[in-house]
């Protein structure tokens, strides 16, 4: 995979349509930091914890 750290949005989206084609097209990313995160959460077992994830999103959601 490519490391996509340091690349615009319009080219993180233009490597999801490439990689996964056009019905995968993001409407938009967010950095980690923007949510109040250094890394993605993850359990023990190196896991990402898509439940803690899921209240920051959702708030920024809906603010923008």
């Amino acid at each position: 995979m490519e490391d996509l750290k340091g690349k615009s949005i319009e080219q993180i989206k233009s490597h999801v349509i490439a990689m996964c084609g056009p019905d995968w097209q993001l409407g938009g990313a967010v950095e980690l930091k923007e949510l109040g995160f250094d890394s993605f959460p993850i359990n023990p077992s190196g896991k990402i914890q898509k439940t803690e994830l899921l209240r920051p999103v959702t708030e920024y959601v809906a603010v923008h």
